[in-house]
């Protein structure tokens, strides 16, 4: 098994299974592929004029190379969109990290631009002429899809830094852990004014 692969199944076990993105969403996303289809132009122009709006994410672009980033996404929304979602599907999710990694994407802009997706789909899908059980179940399918995503890159990408960073030093995890720990304490400590009081 691949250290990508294994990353991808530590995350997907540590969601609890009432929250992850279940067969059942697969099904009622592939059912609307059609009407999903035909919101990858809105989708992908909309994406990136936010994303080249703002100076932090602009930089994390080439010269010229909006086209090719423009090309990606709309690939993977017709993967979504069509499935299927298997190990395949997710570990595609899980190998963003790395790509974050290695262009400094932050979490918080992937977050934030999941977001972004997410408020795009529940305004299109309520324009929709569906009954609004469908509606929900299909925003719903979405909002957990973009959990397990964030949950893959977010997760990847503090996983494959720290592989790195032990692989650079010689550290071992278990040293790192116990260095890690013992900052974690003190910093605590220093910042005890904020801890919530039961």
């Amino acid at each position: 098994m691949s250290k990508l692969v294994e990353v991808m199944q530590v995350v997907i076990d540590d969601i609890p299974e009432q929250a992850r993105f279940s067969t059942a969403d697969a099904e009622v996303i592939i059912q609307h592929k059609d009407y999903l289809l035909g919101l990858e132009d809105a989708l992908v122009q909309g994406f990136y004029d936010t994303l080249f709006a703002f100076d932090r994410t602009r930089d994390v672009f080439h010269e010229g190379e909006r086209p090719a980033r423009e090309n990606s996404l709309a690939k993977w929304w017709q993967r979504t969109v069509q499935g299927p979602f298997d190990e395949g599907y997710w570990a595609w999710q899980t190998y963003v990290g790395l790509l974050h990694i290695k262009r400094g994407v932050s979490n918080p802009m992937m977050i934030s631009m999941w977001s972004w997706v997410l408020d795009l789909l529940s305004s299109r899908i309520e324009e929709a002429d569906w009954p609004s059980a469908e509606k929900n179940a299909l925003n719903g399918a979405f909002q957990r899809m973009a959990a397990m995503t964030e949950a893959l890159i977010g997760d990847s990408v503090f996983r494959f830094y720290l592989q790195g960073l032990m692989e650079a030093t010689g550290f071992n995890q278990k040293l790192l852990d116990r260095m890690v720990q013992n900052e974690i304490d003190q910093m605590l400590e220093a910042n005890a004014q904020y801890r919530l009081e039961h």
